[in-house]
């Protein structure tokens, strides 16, 4: 029983060995060019190791922001704070660690444009960010299913970053990402800042 703990941790480290190789050649090489023998070699493992995690190349290329994904859907199932709270935190510790390996990131995602099996998949991870948000939006305010305001909210969210991404990567990712991204939930904050409280007191109300 006591292996089980370590071997789970090897999984967990193969797996992201692997997936922090196939940013690597991905962005270096380009997709097409890129191998399955060359991410595992990279990664200093064997390709039947690979294959165990990871049938094919389209699965390594997405699994990069399907685990940003997978991680955030966790942390946000157990946050203490609001909705809006969360998401700014988040958006301040992500956008640091683009801004941080900036040039290889934006390599790897314009090589990945081109293939659009994969920018479908990535487009779908992305926009689940946008219902996760209005989930938790809905249960802050106690909202009806057919109440559009945490809707509109988390497209207001989730737009004005994805925004701020595109002006990150036209600028060459000379920008301040962090900044214009935390600039959008403050914006949304001072803008519908009375809605927000509006909904807080009906909540408030109706757990009493």
């Amino acid at each position: 029983m006591s292996s089980y703990p370590r071997r789970e941790k090897r999984k967990q480290k193969s797996r992201e060995a692997l997936i922090q190789a196939a940013l690597d050649l991905f962005a270096s090489k380009g997709f097409e060019e890129t191998t399955l023998d060359d991410i595992a070699s990279r990664a200093d493992l064997h390709v039947q190791t690979l294959y165990r995690h990871f049938p094919t190349k389209n699965d390594l290329a997405v699994a990069i922001d399907r685990t940003r994904l997978e991680e955030y859907r966790e942390l946000f199932a157990d946050r203490k704070v609001s909705t809006l709270e969360f998401w700014r935190t988040w958006l301040i510790q992500t956008t640091e660690e683009w801004t941080k390996h900036g040039k290889q990131y934006r390599a790897f995602l314009t090589n990945l444009q081109t293939v659009p099996t994969i920018s479908t998949t990535l487009i779908a991870t992305w926009y689940s960010y946008e219902s996760l948000l209005e989930e938790g939006l809905r249960q802050d305010f106690g909202s009806e299913v057919d109440d559009p305001f945490p809707i509109m909210i988390a497209c207001a969210l989730w737009g004005g970053h994805r925004h701020a991404i595109y002006n990150w990567f036209i600028e060459g990712g000379t920008g301040d990402l962090t900044a214009a991204s935390v600039a959008v939930v403050d914006q949304v904050i001072t803008r519908f800042g009375a809605q927000f409280e509006a909904a807080r007191q009906i909540e408030i109300q109706s757990s009493s």
